[in-house]
């Protein structure tokens, strides 16, 4: 049931724009409020810099990094054992209560600041 949710997840990402569907005053007031002790737009911190992050990661994976980065690791994703090793092994907080929605909207708000 997961994967065809994911799928489908996956098909709606791909046919819009993320910009139509997203609002990036919403992803600012989320980043800072959830995200901004660890990260910044423009360098390093606890974890990666995350300014422009779509041009570095896909953005379903973005999502499920965001959404469960520990599962990712579990599961055995390359990418996620990559950014855990990188960062000293500290696993990022799941944000698991953020809504797909509430996700684009930092993301966009990352791939779009100033």
């Amino acid at each position: 049931m997961r994967t065809i949710i994911l799928l489908i997840f996956g098909v709606v990402l791909s046919t819009t724009s993320l910009s139509a569907q997203t609002d990036a005053a919403k992803g600012k007031k989320i980043f800072n409020g959830n995200c901004a002790a660890c990260h910044k737009l423009d360098k390093k911190l606890i974890g990666p810099a995350l300014g422009n992050i779509s041009d570095r990661r896909k953005l379903e994976w973005t999502v499920q990094f965001i959404k469960d980065s520990k599962a990712m690791i579990a599961k055995g994703d390359k990418e996620a054992i990559e950014v855990y090793n990188k960062f000293n092994k500290i696993p990022m907080i799941s944000y698991s209560y953020l809504s797909d929605e509430e996700i684009l909207n930092v993301i966009y708000y990352l791939d779009n600041a100033k």
